[in-house]
């Protein structure tokens, strides 16, 4: 369940992150892209950080061949993608979305991410929160989404709230 906390402009939200990982085999990279396509609405993304949204589910491209499919319904992430193209794995339950509000998002996050900021806005950047690896994507300069591990997300959150 969701659990918001407003703090000093901050609205921090923690909720439950569906997300399945596909990796492509490589061997049949056409038929991979046609049953992706088919399944999301969409072409893949093209480029490792490119995020592409259809129907209620965020595809993004964490490296060559694998992709991560997110949704905030756990019924829309696609599934079943067949063996002969490549690897489904869920990785829902090891995960948890925190989403963050406030006019000074790039402040905040400035005092624990290491990254571009300006090569933040619609992408995906990888990068570690004190040492646990998290995914992050803004979508404007007063709101971004941190996918983190499940057993991290509260210690995460409590520091986002010190901040």
């Amino acid at each position: 369940m969701a659990d918001p906390t407003a703090i000093q402009g901050i609205t921090i939200t923690r909720s439950r992150c569906p997300l399945v990982q596909w990796q492509a085999w490589g061997d049949d990279d056409d038929g991979f892209a046609r049953f992706a396509a088919g399944r999301l609405g969409a072409s893949l993304p093209a480029e490792v950080g490119q995020i592409v949204k259809s129907d209620g589910v965020t595809a993004v491209k964490i490296a060559p061949r694998r992709f991560w499919l997110l949704a905030s319904d756990p019924d829309t992430v696609p599934r079943g993608l067949p063996g002969t193209l490549g690897a489904e794995l869920d990785l829902g339950e090891g995960r948890e979305r925190i989403d963050i509000r406030t006019p000074a998002l790039r402040d905040v996050l400035a005092r624990c991410l290491a990254v571009d900021w300006d090569r933040t806005q619609d992408r995906a950047v990888f990068a570690p929160l004190h040492r646990v690896p998290v995914m992050f994507t803004r979508g404007s300069t007063e709101h971004g989404t941190l996918v983190v591990p499940r057993t991290f997300a509260q210690s995460i959150a409590d520091w986002l709230e010190d901040c």
